[in-house]
């Protein structure tokens, strides 16, 4: 277990997180202002930023999620900065998430999941904000449902009104050419990274075979934009016709929502 920090504001710091990625996430007990009936609560950092305009784009952040209500959505509770520390809290999930789950998951609770975290980008498709960050690390395991989380790369639909820069070179997997190629977010973006997170939990490979080992961006960035991502054989045909939709290069070709999406995959 990794060291960590006594407190976060006015939150009980009981241990460092230990996730995919560079990010840091705490498990903490909440404060009573919060009134919350859980015990516990997770804090990430926000990594690298460690001025007020991170703290305005937080605070902005989770004044747009709260506007948004689904039961497939992670609570977000409150923002801060602490000691150079930016950081926000939400729910905790100890089963983990789709990237590293704390059990063991049978393809049709990994399926669920995915289906669980299209509705959760639907409703914020709905609101305007498109998520821009769908990955497996980011889809959170309840007792009986999952949710999307992590909605630091969140934007507005609506050109030039944006709310983090662009997502790291490690998940690129999982990002439209399009926003590569300076497009702007969209429903059609999100559900681009909703087929090729599921065909990661189903197939247990990348949709880019050796994308991983490239030496930089650059290769990595070449090599998706030449050609599409490739549907593993192990992954069934019917599986792999949705998530070949979700990826079809002309955006009207895709599922038009991720709410149809949702659907396709629970009727599979």
């Amino acid at each position: 277990m990794t060291a960590a920090p006594e407190r976060i504001a006015d939150y009980e710091v009981v241990e460092t997180l230990v996730r995919p990625g560079a990010e840091t996430y705490l498990l903490a007990r909440p404060p009573q202002r919060l009134g919350l009936r859980s015990d516990l609560v997770t804090i990430k950092i926000v990594d690298g930023r460690h001025d007020q305009e991170a703290f305005r784009r937080v605070s902005e952040e989770l004044r747009l999620f709260a506007a948004v209500t689904s039961p497939y959505l992670v609570k977000l509770y409150d923002a801060g900065s602490d000691d150079g520390r930016v950081w926000f809290s939400m729910d905790h999930y100890p089963i983990g998430s789709l990237a590293e789950p704390a059990r063991f998951l049978t393809l049709q609770q990994r399926t669920s999941a995915v289906a669980n975290a299209a509705r959760g980008a639907h409703a914020l498709h709905e609101a305007g904000i498109a998520h821009r960050d769908i990955r497996p690390a980011n889809i959170l395991l309840a007792e009986d449902h999952a949710v999307l989380a992590d909605l630091e790369l969140a934007r507005f639909l609506l050109p030039g009104r944006t709310v983090t820069g662009s997502a790291p070179v490690a998940d690129l997997e999982y990002t439209d050419p399009a926003l590569i190629r300076g497009e702007p977010a969209s429903r059609a973006s999100d559900i681009w990274s909703l087929g090729l997170t599921l065909h990661r939990v189903l197939a247990q490979a990348p949709g880019y075979p050796g994308l991983a080992h490239q030496a930089g961006p650059l290769p990595m960035i070449r090599r998706m934009l030449a050609a599409g991502p490739e549907i593993s054989s192990r992954i069934d045909p019917e599986v792999a016709a949705v998530i070949r939709a979700c990826v079809a290069p002309d955006p009207s070709d895709r599922p038009a929502t991720a709410l149809a999406l949702a659907e396709l995959i629970e009727a599979l």
